[in-house]
């Protein structure tokens, strides 16, 4: 679940990146390219991301980037409660 985690932290901002920038900061790099590629291919079909149409760009969708947002407001608001 790492690899996920560290996928979903690099695009949470909701813009598209290049996989040359996810290989960069993600273990994806470390993959072989038809792993890594297969891995994307998953987020892809199950709805989590969205890979234009040469697959040289990815970003979240947007139900799991809005997702994505609520659970660190959640976050934010229980660290608030907590101080």
């Amino acid at each position: 679940m790492e690899l996920f985690d560290e996928v979903f932290e690099c695009l949470r901002d909701g813009f598209w990146h290049s996989l040359y920038e996810l290989s960069l900061k993600t273990r994806i790099g470390q993959l072989e390219v038809s792993k890594g590629m297969t891995v994307l291919s998953f987020l892809q079909e199950n709805g989590f991301v969205h890979l234009n149409r040469l697959h040289t760009t990815v970003r979240l969708s947007r139900p799991v980037h809005n997702f994505l947002k609520e659970i660190s407001a959640v976050e934010m608001d229980v660290q608030n409660e907590g101080a």
